[in-house]
């Protein structure tokens, strides 16, 4: 369907007769518009409909033209703003410019001259939604094949972080593992700016604490180490993702708070100050509001990161992606191909399931079935899922031994290390631990390769 080529404006003044005198100037000029008497009526006409310009008000009751201007920094169709006052001065024209104003004009304004502000501030509106749609496309192509969806949500969340990639305020990416938080942040990293850029991940829940400031901030040169870069270093010019920040200790989310106020930050050991010159994403379980409210998140890392949340759904809440996502997965894994596939079977079980571990965990799945069945046509025995429940997906189904979250441990490691024929390196990929841990945990359960927990 084209685009209707009539301008849509709207009016918002508290003044009737200034209002009027607004509307008859553009009908003369061939311009309709609609009416709001205050900003609190604006913005209800704008949650009904969407506009392209906004004949916008200073001064007005209950809701004034700056919280309006405000306010419009929430909105995805975000009009443009031509500010028309009676009380006209140059400090007012700078903040409405600041503010996000595309333009100002004083009462009474000729309608001729009226009507091509309106005009222009129309066009760039049109032009940014046009440059906003191929941003979008640009980014589903470029996304997938990695971010294989068709789900209305997923979808959504995909246009959500095109939009993104615009700007450069800080980025959250809400998930639980395994849904693809941080192909996400890739992806609006490669649609920036920034995308020549560097792009460092800091693990925050692996390793011990006392790493974080050095692997993040680097080190100077002592008697007895050699000086070393961190990843603030590696992110310049481009962006530094800080998975899971909320497992961060207090102290070390200070520290972050601290680079992300003043944009510089200082290597352990002293030295002088240096630059951060990237854009900072991160990583969390839930919203960071929420984890403010739990006390894992700072109130003002919360803030900073509550400007964008991209929430993913989990994988259970994509309609048809589990099979999708496992079609792709057979073709392309090692051991997969074009001369290998699922059955109608499979893939129905594969719908069905819970998959707590996320795309992760489908990985996982298909992984092992691809190096183990000599099958061309993978079915439901080849994904060995028969453990999992009477109802073919089951995904809750535990030994009776699991009395304690010790034995679940155990248990959850010892299947996560079947599944990769306990390769180590695969195995804490999907877990999203680090190599060493996985190590440490092998030797505290004193699990051997054939053990089910």
């Amino acid at each position: 369907m084209s685009e209707d080529p009539r301008l849509r404006v709207l009016i918002v003044d508290d003044d009737e007769d200034d209002r009027l005198l607004l509307l008859k100037g553009l009908a003369s000029q061939g311009i309709e518009a609609d009416q709001a008497r205050d900003g609190i009526e604006a913005m209800e006409a704008l949650e009904r409909g969407s506009f392209d310009v906004l004949l916008l008000d200073l001064v007005m009751p209950r809701m004034d033209g700056s919280a309006v201007l405000a306010e419009l920094e929430n909105l995805v169709d975000r009009p443009e703003v031509v500010v028309v006052t009676g009380r006209g001065s140059v400090a007012s024209a700078v903040d409405a410019m600041k503010r996000g104003a595309f333009d100002y004009l004083t009462k009474p304004c000729p309608p001729d001259i009226l009507a091509r502000r309106v005009e222009r501030a129309g066009e760039r509106h049109r032009l940014a939604r046009a440059n906003g749609r191929m941003r979008e496309e640009a980014l589903r192509r470029r996304a997938l094949p990695d971010v294989i969806t068709a789900d209305p949500d997923m979808l959504d969340v995909l246009a959500m972080a095109a939009r993104a990639a615009a700007r450069t305020d800080p980025v959250a990416v809400v998930g639980e593992p395994g849904t693809g938080r941080e192909l996400v942040a890739r992806t609006i990293h490669s649609l920036t700016g920034l995308s020549d850029g560097g792009f460092a991940v800091l693990r925050c829940a692996h390793g011990p604490r006392d790493r974080l400031p050095g692997e993040l901030f680097g080190r100077t040169a002592r008697a007895d180490l050699r000086p070393s870069l961190g990843l603030v270093d590696l992110a310049q010019d481009g962006v530094l993702l800080l998975r899971d920040m909320d497992a961060l200790p207090e102290e070390d989310q200070r520290s972050v708070l601290s680079l992300m106020e003043s944009g510089r930050f200082r290597r352990v050991g002293g030295g002088r100050d240096h630059h951060a010159r990237c854009r900072i994403m991160a990583t969390f379980r839930a919203p960071p509001r929420g984890l403010a409210e739990e006390g894992l998140l700072l109130t003002d890392l919360a803030d900073r990161f509550s400007s964008t949340v991209l929430r993913l759904p989990p994988l259970r809440d994509r309609h048809g992606d589990p099979e999708r996502i496992a079609e792709y997965l057979v073709a392309t894994l090692p051991g997969g191909g074009r001369s290998r596939s699922l059955s109608p079977e499979a893939l129905r079980v594969l719908g069905r399931g819970e998959w707590p571990g996320n795309v992760t965990e489908l990985r996982a799945v298909l992984e092992r079935a691809l190096s183990v069945s000599r099958n061309d046509v993978l079915g439901p025995d080849d994904l060995d899922l028969s453990e999992r429940g009477p109802d073919e997906t089951g995904w809750s189904r535990v030994p009776d031994s699991l009395d304690s979250m010790r034995n679940v441990e155990a248990w959850h490691l010892a299947r996560a290390l079947d599944a990769h024929r306990w390769h180590r390196g695969r195995t804490a990929d999907t877990l999203e631990i680090s190599a060493r841990t996985l190590y440490r945990k092998i030797r505290e359960f004193e699990l051997r390769r054939g053990d089910d927990g």
